[in-house]
């Protein structure tokens, strides 16, 4: 997602016009899939020969899919604009993401089904820090801090907790979980897992915003 200078401003925030890029890594070139006008927009993952997109803008928040091919636009979901830690699952065809409500203190994590168009409340917690992830076959979170991540349905350990805050996984594989372990107002960690559960050091720079760009295998 890139932004040219902001267009204008409403009700003292910014709008920029924001393009949503394809960039060929061999070449350099860059095609241009969408563009908005808004507060904030963020590419949530691919689905299928769709890129899904999280947009905010002066009408609400929106999840918009991009085909890649034709560039058509679909709008899967209008929500209120306290939405984030988006993760996808092929298997299931679904999104889960954590949603706050503006009257409350409470989050909850909502799955949305895009094949029957099903929006649902999963989980309820009281952190912002629910972290929703799909992951050996189920939907995790984290209910509280110092918990790890556990089955929205059954409670039942995911992964267990790196310490005491919140664990958000940024890769999976089969024989591989790397995420950051967050406590509120400290610089997160980096934590890796094995396929059999178990922790190997991993080794990352000491008190500094960290976050996972990929992983070579």
């Amino acid at each position: 997602v890139a932004g040219a200078p902001p267009v204008s401003f409403s009700e003292g925030l910014r709008l920029d016009q924001l393009t949503v890029e394809e960039v060929t890594v061999a070449t350099g070139q860059r095609r241009v899939l969408a563009s908005f006008t808004g507060f904030i927009a963020f590419v949530i993952g691919q689905r299928g020969r769709e890129l899904e997109t999280y947009v905010i803008d002066r009408g609400g928040a929106r999840v918009i899919g991009i085909n890649l091919d034709t560039l058509a636009q679909t709008e899967w979901l209008s929500l209120a604009p306290y939405a984030r830690d988006f993760s996808l699952e092929a298997k299931s065809d679904s999104m889960a993401f954590a949603q706050g409500a503006p009257s409350s203190l409470v989050w909850t994590v909502q799955q949305f089904n895009f094949t029957k168009r099903e929006l649902r409340t999963v989980a309820t917690g009281e952190s912002v820090a629910l972290v929703p992830v799909f992951m050996k076959g189920t939907l995790a979170f984290a209910p509280a801090a110092g918990r790890g991540l556990r089955d929205v349905v059954t409670g039942k350990s995911v992964l267990a907790a790196q310490g005491p805050g919140f664990e958000r996984v940024r890769f999976q594989s089969p024989q591989w979980t790397i995420g950051l372990h967050e406590v509120p107002s400290a610089f997160p960690s980096l934590f890796t897992v094995n396929g059999a559960g178990e922790r190997v050091d991993t080794a990352f720079p000491p008190a500094t915003r960290l976050d996972l760009a990929g992983v070579l295998e």
